[in-house]
């Protein structure tokens, strides 16, 4: 039961983050040794990491239009060559529909590297785009997930088999609509502006994964590696940056999951027996095993 595992993740406007942090924990709580690394501190070479070391790897992420994001991709093109390392995956969306999309494409190029994909497991999390979730209902999608967390960890070191079930339509459902969103992902970035409240702190240049963001001058230059992962909108402490064309999809008042799970006056039982209209829809996923 005790083992060493390796979590790799990204995690753009912190869901994955507080994922990531449920699942140190539980591992720990269960007698393992664990190791969490961002991806982008890899590809920017910022980190060192010796997939040898570790009895389980882990790679986590949140769903970009159903597909893994492409800093991920760009990851595991980075992994070195191993023999039958036992892999799990974790990964985060607003739905659960088509269970985020195919996993066959990740999966195979995984194991062309030796990495055996045994358990995969989707948790919903609040929405970070188009439609923002009530507060009470996103504090209830992350208490669920303390329970969610619960149960991978103890499928994981017992090496219980979970895979995802993918259709031949279903992948290629997930590798049209993936191919066009990293099309269009350049152009959302292109289009992000910065207003007069920008206070130049840089924040948004450090911390873009992609490094997509430069200051030139006394300017914010936005460059064409955007993969649209929000970060820097959501995380800006002025709130400046926004998009022009495309700001219908993001939230006006930001997003911050964490400030909604700190807030005791919020109680997350939103969901119930009787919850009608769009959002019932998480109700077998809240209240039934999986």
């Amino acid at each position: 039961m005790h083992k060493t595992v390796g979590v790799f993740y990204f995690s753009g406007t912190g869901n994955t983050e507080i994922l990531i942090n449920l699942l140190g924990n539980e591992l720990i709580k269960n007698g393992s040794k664990i190791e969490l690394i961002r991806i982008e501190d890899i590809l920017k070479d910022n980190v060192y990491f010796d997939v040898n070391n570790y009895d389980l790897v882990g790679i986590c992420y949140p769903i970009h239009a159903f597909n893994a994001p492409k800093i991920v991709f760009d990851f595991i093109k980075k992994l070195p060559r191993v023999k039958d390392k036992y892999t799990f995956i974790i990964k985060n969306a607003g739905s659960n529909f088509i269970e985020g999309g195919s996993t066959t494409i990740i999966k195979n190029k995984l194991k062309v590297k030796g990495y055996d994909l045994f358990n995969e497991s989707l948790i919903l999390m609040p929405s970070n785009l188009f439609t923002k979730y009530p507060d009470e209902l996103s504090k209830q999608l992350y208490l669920t997930s303390i329970k969610k967390v619960q149960r991978i960890v103890k499928e994981i070191l017992n090496g219980k088999m979970r895979r995802q079930k993918n259709s031949a339509m279903i992948t290629i459902f997930t590798r049209v609509i993936s191919f066009f969103e990293n099309i269009g992902a350049p152009f959302f970035g292109r289009d992000l502006k910065v207003n007069e409240n920008c206070s130049r702190c840089n924040k948004c240049v450090k911390n873009c994964p992609r490094n997509n963001i430069k200051m030139e001058g006394y300017k914010i230059k936005f460059g064409w590696k955007c993969m649209s992962c929000l970060r820097c909108i959501y995380r800006c402490p002025q709130g400046s940056i926004k998009p022009s064309v495309f700001k219908y999809a993001v939230f006006k008042d930001g997003y911050n999951l964490q400030s909604i799970i700190d807030n005791p006056d919020i109680k997350g039982e939103y969901i119930t027996s009787s919850t009608k209209g769009k959002y019932s829809r998480f109700y077998d996923y809240i209240y039934k095993e999986d």
